[in-house]
């Protein structure tokens, strides 16, 4: 599933795309945390939540869910515990895999980031 407002490569790649502008974004991630970690609804969610809940519930270990990094620190923790959920820590989802331009690994990248 891909939510934004321009396409990109993630969503290219995505089962489902909604359109999302930032303004929706607070209200998305919520709802998702809500039905993830919670088993429960939110009201004003968008209508096509409960299909993307149900379709992240019936592939775990196989999912990721991935914020931006222009995303405030509560929306990564949110994602990490709904990743944690869902079995996605520790799963091969091939972003290891992926090189940068200069031909180093991004996975090698973002580790080098994150200490």
């Amino acid at each position: 599933m891909r939510s934004s407002r321009t396409p990109t490569l993630t969503g290219a790649i995505a089962d489902h795309r909604f359109i999302a502008g930032p303004r929706d974004l607070h209200r998305i991630v919520m709802a998702l945390a809500a039905g993830i970690l919670h088993d429960t609804s939110l009201s004003g969610a968008p209508d096509w939540m409960d299909d993307v809940l149900a379709d992240l519930a019936a592939n775990h270990g196989r999912v990721l869910i991935h914020v931006g990094p222009e995303q405030p620190p509560e929306t990564h923790a949110l994602a990490h515990a709904m990743n944690e959920t869902l079995g996605a820590r520790g799963a091969d989802s091939g972003i290891d895999r992926a090189l940068r331009p200069d031909g180093e690994p991004a996975i090698a990248t973002a580790r080098r980031t994150c200490q």
